[in-house]
């Protein structure tokens, strides 16, 4: 595992790395939720018990959940300055879970998740920043990609069917070519010995299998 820490402007203290570790010793990749997180902490003993307010007369449970999402988030890999938990949405679990920047990379179905939420930061961004003067001036090519992918979308479908209709068609073109093949060899076939008979009797040259008579 790689070096990891709290970001500089979070106000937890304490080591990064051994939390990740216990985290990730403790809850599978589709049960690291708020919820469950609370709940491994919840014993005195826990590595990540002092990250949380235990006090009902102060904090909530919905509280400390939202503690568990933030102690969470602000863990980074400190090489690349990349978080280390994504929050995203597993196939068969019920809500949203947190699973490591390698683990979503490993799926393609996480990362398309990732490339939506890409495009949700970009029109952000753009619908933030274009009516300052001199945005447009600025940033006008990146304003126009950023509205042509909201008009059209990642078409991640699309593009499998595209690959997939070539395909389709390249093997309907052989078998046609293959067919015709079939065709020209079955007509062939009709001549004795397989051999058409035009070219070399015009030639008159003898072809085996085939009789000519001398002119008298």
């Amino acid at each position: 595992m790689s070096e990891l820490a709290f970001k500089d402007l979070s106000p937890l203290k304490g080591n990064a790395l051994e939390i990740s570790k216990y985290i990730d010793k403790h809850l599978a990749p589709n049960k690291r939720n708020p919820r469950n997180i609370v709940e491994l902490a919840r014993n005195p003993k826990s590595l990540i018990h002092k990250y949380f307010t235990w006090d009902d007369s102060v904090a909530a449970e919905k509280f400390r959940r939202l503690q568990a999402s933030n102690l969470i988030n602000v863990i980074i890999e400190v090489q690349t300055n990349e978080k280390r938990y994504l929050n995203v949405k597993v196939v068969d679990v019920v809500g949203r879970t947190y699973m490591t920047s390698d683990e979503v990379k490993a799926q393609p179905y996480l990362c398309r998740q990732m490339l939506d939420k890409c495009l949700g930061s970009l029109l952000h961004i753009e619908s933030q920043y274009k009516n300052f003067a001199g945005a447009e001036a600025a940033f006008g090519r990146v304003f126009a990609e950023i509205r042509i992918l909201k008009k059209e979308g990642i078409k991640y479908e699309e593009i499998k069917d595209r690959g997939t209709r070539k395909n389709t068609n390249q093997r309907s073109e052989s078998s046609e070519n293959n067919s015709q093949t079939s065709r020209n060899k079955a007509d062939i076939s009709k001549q004795p010995n397989g051999i058409s008979r035009g070219i070399g009797a015009k030639q008159g040259k003898k072809i085996p299998g085939i009789r000519t008579s001398k002119a008298v």
